[in-house]
This record gives C-alpha cells, structure tokens and sequence, in this order.
C-alpha cells in the first residue's frame, strides 16, 4: 500500500510577516509624523469640516447643541471676566476715550501733540472750554487717546513722564471720559436714522426687512424716522428706486448711498466702514443699526427714543447703548446673490429644537455678559457714536470691539447697556447650510483666534464667509 503524501504549503517566514508589519508601523508612523507637523488650527479647522460635511440626526444634534452652547457660554465668560479683572487691577490704567482702530497704527508725535494742546490761547482757558474743545476735533482726541493709551501701558514711563501735557491730560481725564450731553431733538432733522448696510444683497431682501420695520413702527409720524441704506457693493443699480415703491417709507425719509471701495474686493470696505460712512449721512438724534436680513419686533422705535429721553439723575448709570434680545426668523431663507451657488442646499427642516439652545447662549451672553452683536439692533445717540469714535474700520468684528468697549466702560464707569424687550429675528440661512454644531464652534472658534491669538479682520473675513463655501463647493 502506498503511503499517500500529502504537500502543505509552509507559512510565511517571520521574516516576511516583519516586513509587512514594518510597512504598515512605517505608515502609521509617517502619518503620525504628518500628523503632528501640521499647525493645531489646521487640526481643528480639520475637524469642523468633518463636522460640517456629517449632519447629525435631529435627534442627536440637540443634546450636542446643548452641551456645545454650554462650553461656548464658558468661553465668553471667561474671555469677559479676564478682561475686566484686568483692567481693574492695573491702577495706572487709562481707561480710552474712543475705540481703537486695529487697522490703521496711529503714529504720532509728542511734541506735535504738545503744540496743537499746550502752545495754544486755551491754555489759559478754564477746563470747560478746554474738555468742549477736545470733544469736538475727532482727529485730536485721536491723537490723545492713543497717547495716554501708550504710557498707561509702560509703567516705566509714567514716573518720568511728568511733563505738563501728561499732568494736565492726567487731571481731565476723568472729565473727558464722560460723555457729552444730548441734544434736544429740535438741533436734528429727524428723530432717529436707520442705518442698513448692504453688500451683494437683492432688493426684495432689503424691501421685506424696511418693511418689517414699518409695519413694527409705533410712531404715528413716520417722518420722524430716516433710512439709510448704504451700498457697500453688488446691489442693484435701481435699489432707491425699488425701495420706495415696496417699503411704505415716504420718498422724503429714504437716502441710499453708495460706499465706494478702494479695490474691487469685499474686505476692502467692510460692514464696519460701510456703518461709519452710512452714520456721516444720517441726520437722526439716534442711529439704530440694522442687519439687511433682521427683523425688528414690535415697537421698536417707542422703546429705543424711551431710552434716551428720559431725564437721569445722578443717581442711575447713564444708558450709552440699547439692543433687543436674540431669535431666529424660519419663514425668511431668501438667499442673496452672494450664496446664489448654494440655493439648492436650503431645505427646510425641523431646526427649532437644535437652534434653541443656541438662542438660549446669546441671550445669555447679551444680558448678563452685555456682549451683542451687530444683528440684534444696536441703537445709541448719534452724539455717543461719533465721540466714541464709531465702529473700527474693519471687514468684520467692527461690532465685537464696540461693544466689547462699551462694556469695559461700563465696568468702571456709571453706564450701561439695556436689553429693551422683544426679539430681533435673524434668518436661519446660515445655519440651514452648514449644521447648528459648526456654526456654534465656528463663531467661537473666531472669537478665540480674533481676541487671543491676533487674528487680523481680513483673516477672519476669508474664513468666515468665503472658506466654508469653497470647501463644500469641492
């Protein structure tokens, strides 16, 4: 009987199967390596694209709304709180007269500043007339109050610095801090401006929303009221025109100006430009500032002139500011023309759960961090405004920095901001595109790199607006 021999095929040698895991350890360890070469904002800019990319069930998209508008919420506390401790504790602080420009360095000059201030016949004049001639040259205030800005923060400085400017600038400072009265309203043409800048908007967005606000309107006299539209770009050439047929504004109250920019580029003249040059052509008592997609709530004009002409004594803080609380308009998701590449990415859906904690955040942020922003209807007096210098001139953040000043005002000086009652309603376009999730941790992720890492306004402008969009393009 023959012994049937069976032939099995041996194994892999151990030195074949090392070669394989030493490939493979060699490309997890290059990927590793890539990994850790990359930038930690590339990581999370990374991450928030997967974010994005992945919507979440409606199901699981509230409970993580929650939580992120919780962290979200510590975030600005913290930012707000570490601010303020700070500028408490430096004793030799200056608190500025005017918000700071990020975009234009101020270089000035001693003994210019000297000669405009000291070598002049005020000098001999009695403080009063001297504070009512600092307040009224804006270019000269500038100047001061990047000086005294400059030696609070070298302390070094201070002790020698005890030239006559620096002690007579060091005894008004407190004066020149408070702000000036307002006028009577018989002094303006009107009784309040509106102010709506528009870039790249359609006409029927601008006209549904002016007319929101005069439907809203409690004043019986609609004269009273002045609408600036300001054409910051990409609107159309009959956009007067249009506005007076479907808005219900007398013909006499609407102005539209156009805000020419340097270049053929959006940053170039930015939200917060385009607000300054709108206020320069506003002849109201108070400017109310407003999104081109918000819509007011009702009798928003009655509680904002309530505001300002009440008498105060001074027993209570004097209100530099007024804004509505925060909500979401679901029936408005007309798209502008800048987005007209992503309309078919607008879907309605069942939002209002996971959109609720997120309106939950903001409010809390506006009223007990007094940190609004600019969709919510920031109103003031035409008179604070330009003694405080406006908004920066900036593509965007303009309403972060004045109100972030505003408030550090307020933490040492009797002023305040009021939350008046009723809900600025912002349309949800933004958020129907690209998640609740990333829209939470975008903003905040903005706000973290602007306020603690120097972000420039340009770089937020281009990650803001233009950089989701061509990613989801791709």
């Amino acid at each position: 009987m023959v012994q049937q021999q069976f032939t099995c095929h041996p194994p892999l040698s151990i030195y074949h199967s090392l070669s394989i895991a030493d490939s493979y350890t060699c490309q997890l360890v290059t990927n590793l390596k890539l990994y850790v070469m990359v930038s930690k904002d590339e990581r999370i800019d990374y991450c928030l694209d997967k974010l994005r990319e992945s919507h979440l069930p409606v199901i699981l998209e509230v409970p993580v709304s929650l939580i992120s508008c919780c962290v979200v919420g510590c975030l600005y506390s913290y930012l707000y709180y570490w601010k303020a401790f700070r500028l408490l504790a430096n004793k030799c602080h200056r608190m500025p007269i005017m918000t700071q420009d990020r975009l234009t360095t101020l270089q000035f000059s001693l003994e210019k500043l000297e000669v405009q201030v000291m070598e002049r016949p005020e000098q001999n004049c009695d403080d009063e007339q001297l504070i009512r001639r600092l307040r009224s040259e804006h270019s000269l205030r500038r100047l001061i109050n990047q000086y005294m800005t400059t030696v609070a923060y070298n302390r070094d400085k201070v002790a020698t610095t005890k030239t006559s400017l620096y002690q007579m600038l060091d005894r008004l400072w407190p004066r020149l801090l408070e702000l000036p009265m307002i006028p009577s309203a018989g002094e303006y043409q009107f009784e309040m401006s509106i102010i709506l800048p528009a870039f790249r908007e359609t006409n029927q967005r601008i006209a549904s929303t002016l007319q929101r606000a005069y439907e809203t309107s409690s004043l019986h006299a609609k004269t009273d009221v002045q609408v600036v539209v300001v054409n910051a770009g990409g609107c159309s050439t009959d956009l007067a025109e249009y506005l007076e047929h479907f808005t219900g504004w007398p013909a006499s109250n609407l102005k539209v100006v156009v805000a020419v920019a340097a270049a053929n580029d959006s940053r170039s003249q930015g939200r917060g430009r385009a607000l300054n040059y709108g206020a320069s052509h506003a002849q109201g008592r108070v400017l109310f500032f407003l999104h081109s997609d918000t819509m007011t709530p009702f009798a928003w004009d009655k509680q904002i002139l309530a505001q300002f002409r009440e008498s105060r004594d001074d027993t209570h803080d004097k209100v530099h500011a007024t804004c509505f609380r925060f909500g979401f308009d679901s029936k408005s998701c007309v798209s502008s023309a800048y987005f007209e590449n992503n309309d078919a990415a607008i879907q309605t859906s069942p939002l209002y759960w996971a959109l609720l904690p997120v309106k939950w955040m903001v409010n809390f942020r506006t009223k007990f961090l007094k940190l609004p922003y600019g969709d919510q209807g920031i109103a003031m007096p035409a008179v604070y405004f330009t003694y405080l210098g406006g908004f920066p001139n900036q593509c965007i953040m303009e309403d972060y920095e004045l109100m972030d000043y505003l408030r550090l005002r307020a933490r040492c000086l009797p002023e305040k901001l009021v939350v008046l009652d009723g809900s600025c309603l912002v349309s949800i376009r933004r958020w129907q595109r690209v998640g609740t999730i990333y829209m939470t941790f975008a903003n905040a992720l903005i706000v973290w790199r602007y306020t603690c890492r120097g972000w420039h306004p340009d770089d937020v402008f281009d990650y803001y607006y233009k950089r989701p969009y061509e990613t989801m393009r791709k």
